[in-house]
């Protein structure tokens, strides 16, 4: 029973609750990180992503997906390759990001303010249309905006 009641007490309390659920799921846990270019610049382009990070709580292994690993796998010197090659390179890690995805699909992925379409979720999933790809997408149910749910975000 607590004695005192606020907002900010109930928001910590939905907080706890769903840290409690993602470690009793831990197995089920993804933790995910992306990096993409400049928003700046890019002559109305949108931004390049150039790296996904996903680590499983449950094992602790991280896989990674990203441009120049790719330039690795097909022999291609990062310093010289064209835009159509970078294009195609992306193309490729996004494609093996979103076969992980499809076979992920009901994990928990905990993410930071990966929620709009300049950044997050919804980018990535723009940027492979725009490349040709064909996009799974993961249900709201099973993604956890971690300063969302601790009211870290000054904005909502």
């Amino acid at each position: 029973m607590r004695i005192f009641k606020s907002e900010r007490l109930d928001d910590r309390e939905k907080g706890l609750e769903i840290i409690a659920k993602l470690k009793k799921e831990n197995d089920k846990t993804l933790i995910i990180h992306y990096s993409c270019e400049s928003f700046f610049n890019l002559e109305g382009r949108t931004p390049r992503v150039t790296s996904i990070c996903i680590k499983n709580r449950g094992n602790n292994s991280t896989k990674t997906f990203s441009i120049h690993l790719q330039a690795q796998f097909h022999k291609k010197e990062l310093c010289c390759i064209s835009d159509d090659e970078n294009n195609y390179l992306e193309k490729q890690m996004l494609k093996e990001f979103f076969d992980f995805l499809k076979k992920h699909q009901t994990y928990n992925w905990v993410h930071w303010n990966m929620r709009n379409s300049s950044y997050g979720f919804e980018a990535i999933a723009n940027r492979f249309r725009i490349l040709g790809g064909t996009v799974k997408e993961i249900e709201d149910q099973f993604k956890f905006d971690l300063p969302r749910n601790f009211k870290f975000d000054l904005y909502t």
